[in-house]
């Protein structure tokens, strides 16, 4: 249901994304209770894309929750596997300061530039040993705590 929102949402059935990506998270949200950690990696992307689609429908609130708990999740999924999971992690918190500038949310600045501020940091390190993967991201993200710090 994941992939099938992503796939949605590059068809430009931005409605239809939303609703799939919703259905995906609720779905994680049951199977994590048979096994949290297998179902984690599943629970983090899922709550991440929908972050994703309830911001391009314009839904503030929501966004900067679901942005919140994508972060934790991500978080969470560090202490099982740090390498494997970090770049998500930087992602997420990329995204959290990405939806704060899209909504002109001035008030979640503090935390956002903290969040991208980790992000760009991540990235950099990332960077240290795949270049190709990251620099790219790593600058995007430092574009975006300029816009945060703008403000």
């Amino acid at each position: 249901m994941h992939d099938h929102a992503i796939s949605l949402d590059r068809a430009g059935l931005r409605d239809e994304a939303l609703e799939a990506s919703a259905e995906a998270v609720n779905l994680y949200r049951e199977l994590i209770g048979l096994n949290r950690n297998a179902q984690l990696p599943g629970l983090a992307a899922s709550v991440h894309n929908h972050t994703m689609r309830l911001a391009e429908a314009g839904r503030r609130v929501e966004a900067l929750e679901t942005s919140g708990e994508a972060v934790n999740l991500r978080r969470e999924l560090i202490g099982l596997n740090r390498n494997l999971h970090l770049p998500d992690l930087a992602g997420s918190l990329w995204s959290m300061g990405w939806v704060t500038v899209l909504f002109e949310a001035w008030e979640h600045a503090p935390r956002a530039i903290e969040a991208v501020t980790e992000a760009v940091h991540i990235y950099s390190e990332l960077s240290a040993t795949e270049p190709d993967a990251f620099v790219s991201l790593r600058d995007s993200a430092a574009k975006t705590l300029d816009e945060l710090n703008e403000k």
